[in-house]
């Protein structure tokens, strides 16, 4: 069976936005004594922080799930001015590493180019600025992506020239093919896609508790669940922020996809065959007292059939600078993880 159409499911995750409706609503309360928290950035000029993010993804072929790409990316925020009315900061790329996976040479080959290419973004810095929140509220996307592309295709090249790649390709693996397969419209748009989910909830405020939430979907469509959970710690003054929303595939369109995938009918469909999918977002985040993300987690997974894809993105602060403290290794709160 062929894999699944990422572009297919996002058509139908589209379609849930305008056919869903509530059945019920349940709130807890949590106990911290806060109603609400508001992400605001108390910023400083010359705040620094290093910041790792963990780019991982797993491909789902009948309950088996193998692991086939680990990118990671230090990049040091830097705020360069703080006013009244808000800050002006700089993200850089500090260093980038691919993970090899041991079980699967080509993957390998894989990751030593992919190292390679992303290696010539290190040393590269965004400009941006936020409001007296901390919301972005000026950000060159489009150009900061040009930049990147310009640099990725400069390693793509280099590529020619590396003996440890001309090595690979002498031991019979397609090499060729491997760049081909990159898409460095996809890393350029990761990079800029960090910056925007490090200050994406600044200047938003959230009540405290706990809410699930469920949605009837058309015959058709989409059964969505809607998992909320905001607490504030009043020790500590961190608080954190998870949603969770599982979208239940129907089995008209399970069947249907089966049905692209194979031959264009059922009757090779066993009895006991289950068509079940199961598309799954979840974006938590934790903050310090001063506003400053210490620890997210961004994940997409879908599952149609027992085959699929899980996009893992997890960021994490490992090192800090702030007005009147001293620079150390960032250690994270005595508080209980979001995932």
């Amino acid at each position: 069976m062929k894999k699944i159409l990422p572009l297919f499911i996002v058509c139908l995750l589209v379609s849930v936005c305008h056919t869903t409706r509530a059945k019920n609503t349940e709130l807890q309360n949590v106990d911290s004594g806060i109603d609400s928290v508001i992400v605001v950035g108390w910023f400083n000029k010359l705040d620094t922080l290093d910041y790792w993010i963990y780019d991982t993804q797993w491909v789902v072929d009948s309950n088996r799930t193998v692991q086939t790409a680990n990118l990671s990316t230090n990049i040091r925020i830097e705020v360069t001015d703080s006013t009244a009315e808000g800050y002006t900061l700089q993200s850089t790329v500090v260093r980038t590493l691919c993970d090899t996976i041991p079980y699967s040479p080509s993957a390998n080959a894989q990751t030593v180019i992919t190292q390679r290419i992303c290696s010539r973004i290190e040393g590269h810095t965004t400009y941006f600025e936020t409001d007296e929140f901390g919301k972005i509220t000026k950000f060159n996307k489009n150009k900061t992506k040009k930049q990147i592309k310009s640099l990725l295709k400069e390693g793509l090249k280099d590529i020619a020239s590396d003996p440890e790649i001309a090595k690979i390709s002498e031991s019979g693996i397609d090499v060729e093919g491997i760049k081909k397969s990159i898409d460095i419209d996809k890393l350029a748009d990761s990079y800029t896609e960090n910056i925007s989910i490090l200050f994406r909830r600044h200047g938003t405020i959230y009540p405290t508790g706990e809410t699930l939430e469920h949605k009837d979907g058309a015959p058709d469509d989409f059964d969505t669940d809607t998992y909320t959970y905001i607490e504030f710690d009043k020790e500590f003054g961190t608080y954190r922020i998870l949603n969770q929303t599982t979208f239940s595939v129907p089995e008209s369109i399970t069947e249907a996809m089966y049905s692209i995938d194979g031959d264009g009918s059922y009757s090779d469909i066993d009895p006991g065959y289950s068509t079940t999918g199961i598309i799954e977002l979840t974006y938590g985040s934790e903050y310090t007292p001063e506003g400053w993300p210490y620890n997210i987690i961004h994940k997409w997974s879908y599952i149609i059939n027992y085959s699929g894809k899980i996009i893992d993105k997890h960021i994490t602060l490992r090192y800090h600078s702030l007005k009147n403290n001293s620079p150390s290794p960032f250690r994270g709160y005595p508080v209980p993880a979001i995932y």
